[in-house]
């Protein structure tokens, strides 16, 4: 099953891009390492060693970063979430009706109160859209997911505040057993399973239980 369309998020460095502008990126630093091969020749012709070792210096810098892309390009276009060494994402939410445990694979889900939510929440405390999760790839291939607190695509934000780890955040990377409050007083945990950690159940708190049979996936 791959994950890959051209809104994939893929974090190079400390920079978000969609999968469609990294394409852009690489477009672009071919043909600046392409303007640079070109100085270099015509520096060599020149005879002028200052010129040449500048603009061999410049030839590798843009070398490194186009192969550094390329690179990160390859892991992103060959990854495969079907894959059983990927490790699986839980997002277990506990509000006034119980315990859901939800198996992530989608590359975004809407969370808050209404309907119309990919991952209900029963609070009178939570916004209709309170939060959302992204997937997004770093530059090493790992999948991960991003929580947002709000409706990023109208910049609206939850009426009472999206905690990680007891911090307000606006987004937060999520890592493994990080403790999340929406509002008041839902709670929910996310899971970063590892496969050697697949078939245990419990983890860190011996009241969570990660049974395959009461995980609901939710398919990309």
């Amino acid at each position: 099953m791959s994950i890959i369309s051209l809104d994939t998020r893929v974090k190079v460095g400390n920079t978000d891009y969609a999968l469609s502008e990294l394409f852009e990126l690489v477009d672009q630093q071919t043909s600046d390492y392409g303007t640079s091969l070109n100085a270099l020749k015509q520096a060599v012709v020149s005879g002028d060693l200052t010129i040449i070792q500048q603009v061999l210096q410049n030839s590798a810098a843009a070398l490194r970063s186009l192969a550094s892309l390329q690179n990160t390009l390859e892991k992103v276009l060959t990854l495969d979430l079907a894959d059983p060494a990927q490790p699986e994402h839980v997002f277990i939410v506990e509000d006034s009706r119980g315990a859901t445990e939800l198996k992530l694979y989608k590359s975004h889900y809407t969370i808050g109160k209404a309907d119309s939510c990919d991952i209900r929440l029963h609070s009178i405390y939570a916004s209709r859209q309170h939060a959302t999760l992204v997937r997004f790839l770093t530059e090493n291939g790992e999948v991960r997911y991003r929580l947002i607190d709000g409706d990023p695509e109208t910049s609206r934000r939850s009426a009472n505040g999206t905690y990680v780890n007891n911090r307000s955040i606006t987004e937060c990377d999520l890592k493994h057993y990080d403790q999340i409050l929406f509002g008041a007083d839902v709670k929910a945990t996310y899971f970063y399973l590892s496969p050697q950690f697949r078939s245990l159940t419990g983890l860190q708190d011996p009241t969570v239980s990660l049974s395959p049979d009461s995980t609901t996936e939710f398919e990309a």
